[in-house]
């Protein structure tokens, strides 16, 4: 079995990094210097975990399960959720579930750089490089959480989990289950504090399971192996190299198989550059409602992404009342419904009053439903019309208690 090697990466290169080499001859760990890693990692195959609080990691819905069509289809259907220039960002993907859910993780392209260009300075070519936030062992249905000297992890799903201050863990843990929309049957708790001892009452009705362990890495490692989290070297930080040195032979072929699949790719990426297109449309009338609702702003870069930090704030700063509960409620049902278009939005007398199109009555319906499962929403379809080939609509909403 090749030795595998895997290191924690820390911004600073000067700093001393945390590493274990796992292989036939046994288990190996220390604190050291890039430079003395790259030295020791000589046949290795090397493992690179990256601060997980860099990386956005997301999961969309497209139209086909080939990896490489999704690769190319992701920052179509993810530049809506982005607050920056998607050129300049590195989109990566994860696992693709059967209904085409794809799993992804999104970096700045900086970012990415920055950290290759350290490794490769040090002499080290990485295998693969994974957000530390999802390489804890993970199981369906369960959460796992690290709790280590100075630092906490916690994994919520196969591409979801955050970095913990460890002096809000019990807040912040509180928090996310709240927010669930499925709490934990279980929380597996890695405990790697030298001297502390494991809670078992960080939230309440939910059972936790304690492993205690000398060292987070060795936990971080056998995530890796056990779940397969996403590699962010692929696409454009893909082994480019040494895939060009195997196929230069294949270089006609392959321009032959590309042209054949842009024929036949064609009229899905037509379809693709139209929902791009519809986006922009949507984005301009956003804006246009960000700037109604907060009329005082400025500066608008991305207000899907500033609407919902006012609402955080709102919430932080106990000014929480039931316009911005409907809206944070309804907002992220309406963003995942494929087709639907905003015509207008208005509240009053405690009623959320919203005109949009969509492609059938079909679709209007299982947004209605989908509604009223969304916190116990009283929803109604006040009008529905069909015209050019689509559907007009008026949804009134309120809360459940209402």
């Amino acid at each position: 079995m090749k030795e595998t090697i895997y290191i924690r990466l820390v911004d600073t290169p000067d700093e001393t990094m945390a590493w274990r080499a796992e292989g036939e001859s046994g288990i190996e760990q220390g604190l050291s210097p890039l430079s003395d890693i790259a030295g020791r990692a000589q046949g290795a195959r090397v493992v690179v975990l990256v601060p997980g609080t860099d990386c956005l990691l997301t999961s969309t819905k497209v139209p086909t399960r080939k990896r490489q069509r999704v690769i190319q289809a992701l920052p179509f259907a993810l530049e809506d959720r982005m607050a920056g220039d998607v050129e300049a960002l590195h989109f990566a993907v994860g696992s693709i579930e059967s209904d085409g859910t794809a799993h992804a993780a999104v970096v700045a392209k900086e970012r990415m750089d920055d950290w290759l260009r350290q490794l490769h300075d040090a002499g080290l070519r990485p295998h693969a490089l994974h957000p530390e936030s999802v390489t804890l062992p993970f199981e369906d249905g369960n959460w796992s959480l690290l709790l280590g000297p100075d630092e906490g992890l916690l994994r919520t799903g196969i591409n979801a989990g955050l970095g913990l201050d460890i002096d809000s863990v019990e807040e912040v843990l509180a928090m996310a289950v709240e927010g669930a929309a499925e709490p934990p049957d279980r929380i597996r708790l890695f405990d790697c504090r030298s001297g502390e001892v494991g809670t078992s009452a960080l939230v309440e009705d939910i059972p936790f399971e304690t492993e205690q362990c000398p060292d987070p890495l060795a936990v971080l490692a056998r995530g890796v192996s056990e779940t397969h989290p996403v590699n962010l070297l692929q696409g454009g930080y893909g082994h480019r190299e040494e895939i060009g040195r195997r196929w230069r032979p294949w270089r006609n072929a392959a321009i032959l198989a590309a042209v054949i699949l842009t024929i036949q790719g064609g009229l899905s990426i037509q379809h693709w550059w139209q929902l791009s297109r519809d986006d922009a449309r949507l984005q301009t009338e956003i804006e246009a409602l960000y700037r109604d609702t907060f009329p005082d702003a400025r500066r608008v870069v991305a207000p899907r992404q500033q609407m919902q930090q006012h609402l955080e704030a709102l919430q932080r700063g106990g000014g929480y009342d039931p316009f911005t509960g409907l809206l944070a409620t309804v907002s992220p049902v309406l963003n995942q419904t494929q087709g639907l278009q905003l015509q207008g939005l208005r509240y009053r007398q405690a009623q959320l009053e919203i005109d949009l199109t969509l492609a059938n009555l079909q679709n209007l319906d299982a947004l209605k439903e989908q509604l009223i499962a969304t916190g116990g929403l009283q929803v109604d379809i006040a009008s529905a019309s069909a015209r050019n080939d689509r559907v007009e609509s008026r949804l009134t909403i309120q809360g459940a208690g209402a």
